[in-house]
């Protein structure tokens, strides 16, 4: 049975990714993948080393659902992918210079409105939930 603390922290969590996502849209539509297309590159830009089968393994998502992801940035022009030469198997993946423009454009437009959102909590109140996140988050990648 799964607590009560647990289910009102699935629904705020839920809450608040609906608030930012709508409070986001609200300037600038964009389709519902764009959060993950976003943290795609960068992560590719921050791991010019990345592969495809990086990207499926990092967010946790089959390897079929990290080629559509990637389908997508490459025909937009935010990622080339180039096989290895070696192993033909291996994808190498890099951002284009219009995939770092995109990447730091809607990253700002992101945390701004993220901002507003903490405006409500002090500088401990911030730091503590960096704290959680970073236990959180490092407890996802042990698991």
């Amino acid at each position: 049975m799964v607590s009560n603390d647990v289910e009102k922290l699935i629904s705020m969590w839920f809450s608040m990714h609906r608030s930012l996502r709508e409070r986001v849209q609200g300037e600038h539509p964009i389709d519902p993948l764009s959060f993950l297309r976003l943290e795609t590159l960068g992560l590719v830009q921050r791991e010019p080393k990345i592969t495809m089968h990086g990207i499926a393994e990092r967010f946790a998502i089959r390897p079929s659902s990290a080629t559509s992801l990637v389908n997508a940035l490459v025909k937009s022009g935010d990622l080339t992918r180039r096989h290895d030469t070696r192993d033909r198997r291996i994808v190498h993946l890099r951002i284009t210079l219009q995939g770092k423009k995109n990447f730091q454009k809607n990253r700002r437009l992101l945390c701004g409105k993220l901002s507003e959102l903490l405006d409500v909590l002090n500088k401990k109140d911030i730091k503590a939930l960096l704290g959680v996140f970073e236990k959180l988050t490092q407890n996802a990648y042990n698991s």
